[in-house]
């Protein structure tokens, strides 16, 4: 759902964008789309993404635009597609250019009430847009957002004694993945922390540790798609 008519490029640095035409103005088509993360030394990075991104992250949206003097004013919007629209925008931002470029955040998030209406076959998919005038000069992306949830174990004698398989599993049986924790070999280590990935909205689900065969132990079960990700 592109419909451009502006020169420039719109880069999305962890989570998206479309520009229409002011004749002198123009926004390029050419968009990406990274995550903002962290080295170890607390450094700010930018990770390209593919079509999709991770719910909860904070991502760095910046136009490159040309025909407009440093200083001036372009309008970027976040709405999700299918759901809310252009009266209902989940950000607003008026971004100043400087050096050619306009760059503004977003964390990826819908409200509470929105998150707990998802189904199970629903995709939710945003629309990043940068603009200029009432016109709606404008160059915009379709972003994806996908579900993980994060589990973290503290393990008083080290993570060795939590060594074994952890499967997420939804209660209707839709969703399964396993995660197996080995030895990470970090001396005096007291936590796990596993990663599930693509989680189904509108589900609940258990968290068991042991195999299949034996049914494992339950961690938690029953939990909802929404209490799931505030864990």
């Amino acid at each position: 759902m592109k419909y451009v008519v502006l020169f420039g490029s719109l880069f999305l640095f962890a989570s998206c964008t479309t520009v229409k035409n002011l004749s002198t103005v123009q926004i390029q088509p050419d968009i990406r789309v990274e995550s903002i993360k962290y080295d170890e030394q607390g450094n700010e990075t930018c990770v390209e993404l593919a079509a999709e991104i991770e719910y909860d992250t904070t991502v760095l949206i910046t136009a490159k635009v040309q025909g407009i003097d440093d200083g001036e004013y372009i309008n970027i919007i976040v709405y999700e597609q299918g759901y809310s629209h252009e009266d209902d925008l989940l950000m607003e931002q008026s971004v100043k250019v400087e050096n050619g470029e306009a760059r503004t955040r977003w964390t990826v998030k819908i409200s509470d009430r929105r998150l707990q209406e998802l189904g199970e076959q629903d995709e939710l998919t945003f629309v990043c847009a940068a603009e200029l005038g009432t016109e709606k000069n404008r160059t915009e992306i379709e972003i994806h957002a996908v579900f993980s949830f994060m589990f973290s174990i503290s393990a008083p004698d080290g993570a060795n004694g939590l060594k074994g398989t952890y499967i997420l599993e939804s209660t209707n049986g839709s969703y399964k993945q396993i995660e197996t924790v080995q030895d990470d070999g970090i001396p005096g280590d007291k936590r796990i922390i596993m990663k599930f990935t693509h989680i189904l909205p509108g589900c609940n689900y258990r968290l068991r540790y042991g195999s299949d065969e034996d049914g494992g132990i339950i961690l938690f079960d029953g939990i909802s798609f929404f209490t799931l990700l505030q864990l």
